[in-house]
């Protein structure tokens, strides 16, 4: 019950996570390079507390923890993303690949949820279709061009994220809970164990 629990959870997070996304890529888009100055300022602030607290902590922990080597990165990566955030913003593009990749690894991961929910006659399956062709379509339309139309890619793929994401907690919403079957002798048998 807990385990069940744990994974509707962790699947409202990440269907809650896309929308937050896709709003973010719709509405900040003009913004970007102030949102990556301040994203650099943090992690600046971050790595400077990393390499305090290496020489303030007992050296065996900071040790273990890798504080000085991390607070060090960080410190790197905030000061990169604060000089060169145009270079940053010029990788957009193939960011957008990326994330293309991701999403389609996605896709195929939600092909096998619909594969299965079909399978167990879960009246959620078909919302898990949309949501899968919807995943797998925005992946390929952002691999195959993504210099030529970054713009629509950007809303094609912040309406995408909105849209998948509504359509998993559809899905979480519609999903039976598994009820227990039955043994010839009428004794219920817990359907996870199958």
């Amino acid at each position: 019950m807990l385990k069940k629990l744990s994974s509707r959870v962790g699947t409202l997070m990440l269907a809650v996570g896309e929308i937050l996304l896709g709003v973010l890529f719709l509405s900040i888009y003009d913004y970007i390079g102030t949102l990556i100055v301040i994203f650099g300022a943090a992690l600046t602030l971050i790595g400077v507390v990393n390499v305090i607290l290496y020489f303030i902590r007992n050296p065996l922990k900071a040790a273990e923890k890798h504080y000085l080597s991390l607070g060090l990165f960080l410190i790197l990566a905030g000061i990169f993303c604060v000089m060169r955030y145009d270079f940053i913003i010029g990788m957009f593009t193939d960011l957008f690949v990326i994330f293309g990749v991701l999403m389609l690894v996605v896709g195929i991961s939600k092909l096998e949820l619909m594969i299965n929910r079909a399978r167990i006659h879960d009246k959620s399956w078909r919302v898990h279709l949309i949501s899968t062709i919807l995943t797998i379509a925005a992946a390929v339309f952002v691999i195959a061009d993504p210099v030529e139309s970054s713009e629509i890619i950007r809303i094609v793929f912040a309406v995408s994220l909105i849209i998948e994401g509504a359509a998993d907690i559809l899905a979480l919403l519609l999903a039976g809970e598994e009820k227990p079957k039955q043994t010839e002798n009428g004794a219920a048998v817990d359907a996870s164990e199958n």
